[in-house]
């Protein structure tokens, strides 16, 4: 007996044991103690329960919106909204069991979910008391107990942000992973090619109307998990996706506008009976152009092209290419200009050849010009016939078209020699000299960004190599090594090199390195340097020192000067006002620093006080200012 008693007693610990690694991994997992109800309800707080929640929903949401567009099918929808009750009902049954007092009483960010769905639970049960209240209107002239019916059930929309709460709370980390941004990219190209058949085959007008709200779903989803996860300022804000981040957004929020938010404020107004029947001007504008933004979408092709590493490249290239092909285009346009002037001089309306009687026929026929007639010098002079027209011909020429010319040729058979010429100036010798440049400045653009891939990927490598090191000196897992580890390193001529090679420092300067990094925090017997912030440093030591760098690393000093100055202000006005029998001053009270004042020779401060404020003393080796006042305290 004696033997089972003790049993029992371990039994209790144990459990009173398990009990407690319970409640720690729950405060760790949730921020708050674990609910007093049974253990076995614990899958209410599981991500499977929380998915499958999910997933009713979205299907519910689906439901309330063909329901709203074919009102004819209410009896099927009807009986299926009831399947949904049950469930919202067991669920919310099954959340109070689990939680208890704290499923209402406690924190308002977590309780503030159970009323909303105590609330949507009873507006869905008073809605299915549909049929047994009538439908008659309000004696005072309001909403009918029809529109009040219909508003309870458009509440049930408001679960959509219980779904948005359930998928935010979870780790978004994925975001940023291969296979979402994979996905991601295949929808934007299934949306381009759908963008297209819609196009071609507009009679499946209903099919591709449901595909784009499908798509606009995703690529809303997508948008709002990347500013839950980034931040909202840091998307916005990010110097490396600002524009892209920018162009997604507003997209995105056209879409939302279009497809979305009108529709649905029309919809809301017939379904409620509020509709007047009468269009507005300023409404019909903003509706054509919201659809005119729709052609946005197209801009989701740039993003494709983005995460295609070829085409980027080639699209950097020519975007590169363009700023060094500056003065070929200038050249371009000058001979273009110059070619234009000269037609239409010559034989322009009022040109030096085409005149109504400057020039004698028979001086042209002599020159070599066939006889003109008023039908043929009409379309001669239609060659050149102001400076805009006649720039664009000599364009057309300059790509081998010579359509426009035709009369001329035949007017002048000695332009067709002319016109040679100047083809062989703007399409050979022009057109060499830019190919020859865009690819220049292609060679250029692809070697630095291969060098920039290779640098970043030998980065990563030489970081993953150094937490290696890093973590087999950390013997005891603390995230931390000490000096004596370190100089154990060191010592170690095989493990001394390859972390040299990895980090891409000297054995001197691996020792200065850790001199500058580490730490003695509570007093340790040594010190010691923190795993991330040795990979850190690492990551700054390769860093170019530029000027900003440089600017930045004296703001910083300012900073820490006018603390420092500020700080001595305050130390000296309390200490005098300690000598003189005042109470110590608050810290927001002015200070008498520089004005002066000063200790009183008896007094033990006075050695400091010639020391902080003469201005004969020996130079500090810490500089002049406050900064080194401090030091010599």
């Amino acid at each position: 007996e004696q033997l089972q008693q003790i049993l029992e007693d371990r039994r209790r610990e144990v459990q009173a044991l398990e009990q407690e690694i319970y409640e720690l991994n729950h405060r760790v997992m949730y921020g708050r103690a674990p609910p007093r109800g049974p253990r076995s309800l614990q899958f209410v707080d599981r991500t499977a329960f929380s998915v499958t929640v999910s997933i009713v929903i979205t299907i519910n949401m689906v439901s309330i919106s063909l329901s709203l567009l074919h009102p004819e099918l209410y009896d099927q929808f009807f009986v299926l909204d009831q399947v949904f009750m049950g469930f919202y009902v067991m669920e919310l049954l099954l959340r109070w069991a689990y939680y208890q007092k704290s499923f209402l009483c406690g924190p308002l960010l977590f309780v503030g979910w159970h009323w909303l769905d105590l609330l949507l639970v009873v507006d869905g049960l008073i809605f299915s008391l549909r049929p047994h209240l009538g439908e008659g209107g309000s004696p005072n002239g309001g909403m009918s107990n029809f529109q009040y019916f219909r508003f309870l059930r458009l509440l049930r929309y408001l679960r959509a942000i219980r779904l948005v709460h359930e998928v935010f709370k979870s780790n978004l980390s994925w975001v940023e992973s291969d296979v979402f941004q994979s996905f991601i990219m295949s929808i934007i190209a299934v949306n381009a090619i759908v963008m297209g058949l819609e196009v071609q085959y507009p009679d499946f007008d209903f099919f591709w109307t449901v595909l784009e709200h499908m798509l606009l779903l995703v690529f809303t989803f997508e948008m709002a998990v990347r500013i839950q996860f980034s931040g909202c300022k840091r998307f916005f804000t990010d110097p490396d996706d600002y524009y892209w981040n920018i162009l997604d957004f507003t997209i995105v929020a056209g879409g939302i506008i279009d497809q979305w938010a009108i529709p649905a404020a029309s919809l809301l107004e017939d379904y409620l009976g509020l509709s007047t029947g009468e269009s507005d001007p300023r409404v019909d504008t903003f509706l054509r152009l919201a659809r005119i933004a729709r052609l946005l979408r197209v801009l989701r092709l740039v993003r494709l092209i983005k995460n295609i590493k070829p085409l980027y490249t080639l699209i950097i290239g020519v975007v590169k290419a363009m700023q060094g092909m500056s003065w070929v285009m200038v050249l371009t346009v000058t001979v273009l200009y110059i070619a234009a002037l000269l037609g239409v001089k010559l034989v322009g309306p009022q040109g030096l050849l085409t005149g109504p009687a400057d020039s004698p026929v028979d001086m042209l026929e002599v020159a070599g010009f066939n006889s003109t007639s008023t039908q043929m010098m009409s379309e001669v002079k239609g060659c050149f016939p102001d400076m805009f027209d006649a720039i664009f011909n000599m364009f057309k020429v300059m790509q081998m078209d010579f359509s426009p010319m035709e009369p001329l040729f035949e007017w002048a058979p000695v332009s067709k020699y002319i016109i040679m010429l100047y083809v062989v100036v703007t399409n050979w010798a022009i057109f060499s000299i830019l190919t020859a440049v865009v690819s220049d400045e292609m060679a250029k653009v692809t070697q630095k960004l291969e060098s920039d891939q290779a640098e970043i990927e030998k980065s990563h490598r030489n970081n993953k190599l150094v937490a290696q090191i890093f973590d087999r000196l950390d013997t005891k897992k603390t995230g931390e090594i000490s000096q004596s580890q370190f100089q154990q390193l060191l010592d170690s001529e095989e493990e001394l090199h390859e972390l040299c090679d990895a980090a891409e420092l000297e054995p001197d300067d691996l020792q200065e390195f850790f001199d500058i990094l580490s730490h003695n925090k509570g007093g340790r017997a040594e010190f010691c340097i923190a795993r991330q912030s040795f990979l850190d440093g690492l990551e700054k030591e390769r860093e170019i020192v530029n000027q900003r760098a440089m600017m930045k690393l004296e703001k910083r000093l300012d900073d820490i000067d006018d603390r420092i100055t500020l700080g001595m202000k305050r130390m000296e006005d309390m200490i005098l006002r300690a000598l003189n029998g005042s109470s110590p001053i608050s810290p927001g009270t002015p200070s008498n620093f520089g004005q002066g004042r000063r200790f009183s020779s008896k007094s033990p401060f006075a050695s400091m006080d010639d020391s902080l404020f003469r201005s004969d003393r020996e130079p500090s080796p810490f500089g002049p200012g406050p900064a080194a006042s401090f030091a010599g305290i």
